[in-house]
């Protein structure tokens, strides 16, 4: 065990020193780049112009900060330059530093616009689903269960838009209206999540989908009012219907089956006792018992 646990200590330094090197390599090629200094430097000037052009008009009348839309192109091109042709097409670190420039822009634009709206939320909410579909898909891109993390993405950040503006139209609407996109939501992804680890499942289907529709029906009462409790009676008959699906439900169910194996197993293989035919270079048709192969290869009649 504790070999083991050097080996991986050494594969781990070995990995990161592999990393600062390619890193030190990197940034010293963009620094050998001719082109590329000259775009870093007729970049930062403009930025640097467009930030004084905007600070003198601001001290004789109150003028938006435009410049942070120059920089922010200025960054873009950059990323686009270093990540793209010199880094040679590494797309994943190119598309982590486009969103932080983004959402670095959309808050700026936020707090220089005085609103109380956090609008930049959805935009940023937007961009992240992106990344992080497109992290998950370059990370576990051979992984048998990258879709279902990507369902779970697509739920968090889904969730997440709903709940913000659930904070800012709580107010307005006196109605917590949030747990209903959220069960519609945790539906679809309870039943992915019962196919893809459980197929074949049939009862273990059922009551994810029970409990999940039976919890929305309740919040549902809870959020009108909580007035008479009519989601009693579908608990009581679909409850009725899940117990007799559970009675009558295998306790041991068959294994999934792959759609694309058409062969049996070893064990239930009707010529499994059959010798093949290739192992002693003599062909033997399926059904004739007539023959037997020899050793030398010769068949004789065994009757």
């Amino acid at each position: 065990m504790g070999q083991e646990l050097e080996v991986k200590e050494e594969l781990y330094d070995i990995t990161v020193e592999l990393l600062k090197s390619d890193m030190r390599e990197a940034v010293q090629t963009a620094k050998l780049s001719r082109n590329f200094k000259i775009h870093f430097l007729l970049g930062s000037g403009l930025t640097g112009i467009s930030f004084a052009v905007w600070l003198f008009i601001n001290f004789v009348k109150p003028l938006y900060p435009f410049f942070i839309y120059v920089a922010t192109f200025f960054l873009i091109t950059v990323c686009v330059h270093f990540y793209i042709f010199i880094r040679n097409k590494e797309y994943l670190p190119f598309h982590f530093a486009l969103f932080v420039i983004l959402n670095a822009n959309l808050f700026l634009s936020w707090i220089f616009s005085n609103t109380k709206v956090v609008w930049f939320i959805y935009p940023s909410c937007v961009t992240l689903l992106i990344f992080l579909v497109h992290y998950c898909h370059a990370r576990f891109k051979k992984n048998k269960h990258l879709w279902f993390y990507i369902h779970i993405i697509f739920f968090f950040v889904l969730n997440v838009m709903f709940f913000m503006l659930y904070m800012e139209t709580k107010a307005d609407t006196n109605k917590n209206w949030l747990v209903w996109p959220f069960f519609t939501l945790s539906l679809p992804l309870a039943i992915h999540y019962s196919l893809h680890f459980h197929p074949r499942h049939w009862f273990r289907l059922h009551l994810v989908i029970f409990v999940n529709i039976q919890l929305l029906f309740f919040f549902t009462w809870a959020a009108l009012g909580l007035g008479f409790p009519w989601w009693v009676f579908p608990l009581m008959v679909w409850g009725l219907a899940l117990t007799i699906h559970g009675y009558y439900s295998p306790s041991s169910p068959s294994p999934p089956l792959d759609p694309l194996d058409n062969t049996l197993s070893d064990e239930t293989h009707p010529n499994n006792n059959l010798q093949s035919p290739m192992e002693e270079g003599t062909f033997l048709p399926v059904g004739d018992q007539s023959t037997t192969p020899s050793e030398n290869g010769a068949s004789y009649n065994i009757e």
